[in-house]
């Protein structure tokens, strides 16, 4: 797989995520969805390729990660 598909691949993995985390957090489950991203994420910064898309990509999940912790402590004290 080349660079390009992985980072397509990490861009509709972030998607999939956040839809999973507004189920999570709008719904009694249990436990959050799995982090397919963080993973991802962690592969590309172990290269020393770091480009504009991985700090770019990073930098939206910390967002939207911020975001789902934040939600999770207010449905956590109900």
């Amino acid at each position: 797989m080349s660079t390009d598909q992985e980072w397509i691949l990490l861009d509709s993995a972030l998607g999939r995520l956040k839809m999973e985390y507004e189920i999570f957090l709008s719904n009694p489950i249990k436990r959050p969805p799995a982090d397919l991203v963080l993973r991802l994420l962690g592969k590309f910064s172990d290269g020393s390729e770091r480009s504009f898309s991985h700090n770019e990509m990073a930098r939206r999940y910390a967002i939207c990660s911020d975001r789902w912790r934040k939600k999770s402590r207010i449905r956590e004290q109900g």
